[in-house]
């Protein structure tokens, strides 16, 4: 770990364990394996800090060019293990850093969404980087998901889903409708996680706990567990928002009102 990652670490995780306390569920599942790249929803700055904090390796992430423009922060982050990517077209340079990462065995994770979610707590449109890099250096990816953004003395969890690789992609050429498809299987994957870590959340007493065991036992397969609570979560729109929605336009006071309300 680079020394300042491993400085930054030391001094949130109490921070974050005693107030902004996140149930990391699912954790065994990852195995160990190396490299892995992680994705999930993006719902605060916060979300970079919990991840790496549950995390027992460096972590690397994707992160707008922006965010290391100041040359003092900028430094910072790079030095955190930010990998800076220019959204608005195709950046060879940060391909090049992050597949090389994946080729010395570094974990890395992405947020495949792009930018926060500003509005509510569901996942939004994807889009394309995380399936590409999995076929290119051939690295299973692990789903995850947060039910809701860290927030002050509130509860929050973070559940895993079992590592997977787009085998079925290895070989092929790469072109548009390819890796269109290999974005919808990893869509696919974290949809399930989300809609499982929000229906966890809902759960109480026994039934939480119970949930929570055959989580994090990593000898029964994700997929089996979810089958088996299917007919009982909410509904796919609770946890996923339509293609058409903006992330981006912070909430009314009515929209808010109802989110808490959940």
């Amino acid at each position: 770990m680079k020394p300042l990652y491993v400085f930054a670490k030391g001094l949130l995780t109490p921070v974050f364990g005693c107030f902004f306390h996140t149930t990391y569920v699912g954790r065994k599942r990852r195995g160990n394996r190396k490299p892995l790249i992680y994705v999930g929803n993006h719902l605060a700055l916060s979300d970079t800090v919990v991840l790496g904090i549950g995390h027992n390796r460096q972590l690397y992430y994707l992160g707008k060019k922006e965010l290391v423009e100041p040359r003092f922060s900028g430094a910072i982050l790079k030095g955190l293990g930010i990998v800076p990517v220019n959204r608005g077209a195709a950046d060879i340079d940060a391909m090049r850093t992050i597949l090389g990462h994946l080729k010395q065995g570094h974990d890395i994770a992405i947020y495949p969404e792009g930018t926060r979610n500003k509005r509510d707590t569901r996942l939004c449109r994807i889009y394309g980087g995380a399936a590409m890099f999995a076929i290119k250096t051939k690295t299973a990816i692990v789903p995850f998901a947060f039910n809701r953004k860290a927030r002050f003395l509130h509860r929050n969890f973070m559940v895993f889903g079992d590592p997977f690789e787009l085998s079925e992609f290895y070989g092929e050429r790469l072109g548009s409708d390819t890796l269109a498809a290999a974005d919808e299987t990893v869509r696919a994957r974290m949809i399930r996680v989300k809609r499982t870590a929000d229906y966890l959340s809902s759960l109480r007493g026994k039934a939480r706990r119970t949930l929570k065991k055959r989580l994090n036992d990593p000898n029964v397969p994700f997929d089996d567990i979810f089958e088996s609570i299917e007919a009982d979560l909410f509904p796919v729109e609770y946890s996923v928002a339509p293609d058409d929605f903006d992330q981006t336009v912070k909430p009314s006071k009515a929209e808010r009102k109802a989110a808490k309300a959940r």
